[in-house]
């Protein structure tokens, strides 16, 4: 599933491949689970345990090749997430998800250099409220 993931990702170099390695980065040094599903081509996920003990994943990141930016669920709400994006770029997204889903909140985002702060800001941001539920 690991390849499957990064097989989607343009060739390098390209900031896709950037974003996600400084998100492994942030993932190693805070010892959050890194995982890979085989779903929509491939997605990588971050999970990290509650106050309570259980594990739950907080971040989802899919690759739109079409779109050229990544397709992103995460535990960070709707208004946290817009605040450290900022000023959205063409074809970029910040929208609550539906009720059903376990995240609070869903990104379209380019795959820029502009972008790696602040993605890195929302990684924690969820990682924070996802450990304290």
């Amino acid at each position: 599933m690991r390849q499957l993931f990064w097989n989607s990702l343009p060739l390098e170099p390209h900031f896709s491949r950037t974003i996600v390695d400084s998100l492994i980065g942030l993932a190693i040094r805070h010892d959050v689970e890194i995982l890979y599903t085989g779903t929509n081509s491939g997605d990588i996920r971050f999970r990290t345990a509650t106050v309570s003990g259980q594990s739950r994943i907080f971040m989802t990141l899919t690759w739109q090749p079409r779109a050229e930016r990544f397709f992103i669920q995460t535990q960070c709400s709707t208004q946290q997430a817009q605040d450290i994006l900022g000023e959205l770029l063409l074809d970029e997204e910040v929208n609550e998800t539906s009720e059903k889903e376990p995240q609070r909140s869903q990104l379209k985002i380019k795959a820029t250099v502009n972008r790696i702060t602040s993605l890195r800001q929302v990684f924690i941001q969820a990682m924070h409220e996802t450990q304290h539920l």
